[in-house]
């Protein structure tokens, strides 16, 4: 039997500041260099795409997503530094928090 989790992370007040439909839009920002092509992946319209962006932004308390101008190439959209660290952060944590999951339900119904 295996658990599966949805793991947010919320700060006293209550609000969110990181779940897994951040972590896969910040994710796919990082491979793909765009919002909207994020957006379009996940099946998001590209201003909810920006409203979760901008809500961490403002709940983490910095910058996350860097975008450039489009031009002759287009635009580009980076991660910053703070929002890779934050994307490892919870990655590593919901994946040591399904280990410990699945092995306590194994524990207790297996």
């Amino acid at each position: 039997m295996d658990v599966v989790l949805k793991l947010r992370i919320a700060l006293d007040n209550g609000s969110i500041l990181f779940g897994p439909g951040s972590e896969e839009l910040f994710t796919l920002i990082s491979e793909t260099g765009s919002v909207s092509q994020a957006a379009k992946k996940m099946g998001l319209s590209l201003s909810k795409a920006w409203k979760i962006v901008k809500d961490t932004e403002e709940v983490y308390g910095s910058p996350l997503v860097i975008c450039s101008q489009g031009g002759k190439g287009g635009g580009k959209s980076v991660l910053t530094d703070d929002a890779v660290e934050l994307v490892e952060k919870y990655r590593e944590l919901r994946l040591h928090t399904e280990k410990e999951a699945n092995r306590k339900a194994k524990e207790l119904f297996g």
